[in-house]
C-alpha cells in the first residue's frame, strides 16, 4: 500500500482515521500527564481544561483554517471532517487560551498556574499528533532531494510534519527538566511561556520546509512566530523573580 495512510486500521466496516486516532492517544497521554502534575489543583478541574481545550483547539482550528482556505469548505460535513486533516494551529491555540482564562476565573483557580501544569502536556500532544499527520499525509513539505525526502504524489518532499513531531518532543523534555529545575527562579507562568517561545522557534524554522496552499498562509506564517518569539521573550523576563 503506497504512503500515505490516512486510514490507519479498519474494525469491521468502521474506518480508524491516521489523524484522529493520534489526536486521541494525544489527548489521553496529555491528560495523564497533567494529573501527575496537578499539585493542589482538583483534578475535576484538569479534567474540564482538558476537554475545554481540546473541544476549543478543534473548533479554533478549523475556523482558523477554513478562514484561510475556503476552497475547501463545502458543507458542514467538510467542517466536522477532522481526519481529513486542515487545521490552523493558531486558532486553535487562541480560543482555547480564552475558554480556559473564562474557566479559571469562574472557578478562582490560578490562569498562570494551570498553564504551567499543561505546558509539557501541549507540547506532548502536539508531537503525536503530528506523527498522525506525517503517516496520514497532511502538514505537506516542499520538494526536495534530501536523503530521507518522502514521495507524497510522486515528488520527493521534506517529510515537514516529522520534523514538526520530532522538535515538539525535544520541547517536551525541556520543558520537563525546565520545571524542576527553574521554577523557584520564575513566578507562575514562566513554563507555559517558555512553551510559547519554544514552539515560536520551531513553527519559524520548520515552516520554512512547509508547503501551504495560499500565499496568506505563508504570509502569517512568517509574521505570527516571530510575533510570538517576542512576546514570549518579553513576557517571560517578567515572570522572572526579582
Amino acid at each position: 500500500m503506497p504512503y500515505p495512510y490516512p486510514v490507519l486500521f479498519k474494525i469491521g466496516s468502521l474506518n480508524v482515521y491516521t489523524f484522529g486516532f493520534f489526536m486521541l492517544i494525544g489527548f489521553i497521554l496529555a491528560l495523564w500527564l497533567a494529573l501527575r502534575r496537578k499539585g493542589k489543583v482538583h483534578e475535576e478541574h484538569i479534567y474540564n481544561v482538558a476537554i475545554i481545550s481540546l473541544l476549543a483547539g478543534i473548533i479554533g482550528s478549523r475556523i482558523a483554517f477554513f478562514i484561510l482556505s475556503p476552497q475547501y469548505l463545502h458543507s458542514f460535513f467538510d467542517f466536522i471532517a477532522i481526519w481529513q486533516g486542515g487545521m490552523s494551529f493558531f486558532g486553535g491555540f487562541v480560543f482555547a487560551l480564552v475558554l480556559v482564562y473564562w474557566y479559571a476565573r469562574k472557578n478562582k483557580l490560578d490562569y498562570w498556574n494551570i498553564l504551567d501544569i499543561f505546558a509539557p502536556s501541549l507540547a506532548l500532544a502536539i508531537a503525536l499528533t503530528r506523527i498522525g499527520a506525517f503517516i496520514a499525509g497532511v502538514n505537506p513539505g516542499l520538494p526536495s532531494e534530501l536523503p530521507w525526502a518522502i514521495i507524497l504524489n510522486g515528488i520527493p518532499t521534506h517529510p515537514a510534519a516529522l520534523y514538526h513531531a520530532l522538535a515538539n518532543f525535544a520541547i517536551f523534555f525541556i520543558l520537563i527538566f525546565a520545571s524542576k529545575k527553574l521554577r523557584k527562579h520564575f513566578l507562575p507562568g514562566y513554563l507555559f511561556i517558555f512553551f510559547m517561545l519554544l514552539f515560536g522557534v520551531e513553527r519559524f524554522v520548520n515552516d520554512f520546509f512547509r508547503a501551504y496552499d495560499a500565499l496568506i498562509s505563508i504570509m502569517l506564517a512568517r509574521t505570527i512566530w516571530p510575533l510570538l518569539i517576542i512576546i514570549s521573550g518579553y513576557l517571560l523576563w517578567f515572570r522572572k523573580k526579582k
